[in-house]
């Protein structure tokens, strides 16, 4: 086992997340053999855990709501705009509110299922302004949807954000940190 739930949340119905969470693009990256993707039957447990924080591989990553919300903040190539799973390769940085642990059964094998619900920056209109830097909203994010999920080993790292003001609004530059998930 390459990961470690800590701090029990809450066991909790997935009703309120069925509209963005069930049946969504995220398993199709989620089991790693395409010839179930097309041939199988999904059945997703209406009951999941949620976790403040987790450790993966010896990393530790925390939670909004959790002690270690400095280690909440993460970049991954998983969103696209308005809620849309795209893996172009763009790099966005996001802050997990929980961690999401549930079984999933996939063609009649059980797959285990640890998630993130991210909220996701909205990219601020003056991000390429900055050399090198780049700059997000800090107040606006981007609307839920199927990507508020990702699978826990997409995240590409941890980063801390800096805060201040261009042009009459709060912005946030992402500074990544130099530690990698390799899962």
């Amino acid at each position: 086992m390459f990961f470690n739930c800590c701090l029990l949340f809450y066991a909790h119905p997935l009703q309120q997340f069925s509209a963005h969470f069930n049946r969504t693009p995220v398993y199709d990256n989620h089991v790693s053999d395409p010839g179930k993707r097309t041939a199988g039957y999904l059945v997703v447990p209406q009951v999941y855990t949620a976790f403040h924080s987790m450790e993966v591989a010896g990393q530790k990553i925390g939670s909004k709501h959790g002690r270690q919300e400095a280690l909440s903040y993460v970049l991954a190539s998983w969103t696209g705009q308005v809620g849309r799973i795209n893996m172009d390769g763009v790099v966005r940085p996001g802050q997990i509110h929980h961690f999401l642990y549930h079984r999933i059964r996939w063609s009649g094998s059980w797959y285990e299922s640890l998630l993130a619900a991210v909220q996701w920056n909205y990219g601020h209109h003056m991000r390429g302004a900055f050399d090198g830097a780049t700059l997000w909203c800090a107040d606006h994010f981007e609307e839920e949807g199927p990507s508020m999920y990702i699978p826990v080993q997409r995240i590409s790292s941890l980063f801390c954000p800096a805060y201040d003001t261009v042009a009459d609004s709060r912005v946030m530059f992402s500074c990544p940190l130099s530690l990698k998930l390799c899962l």
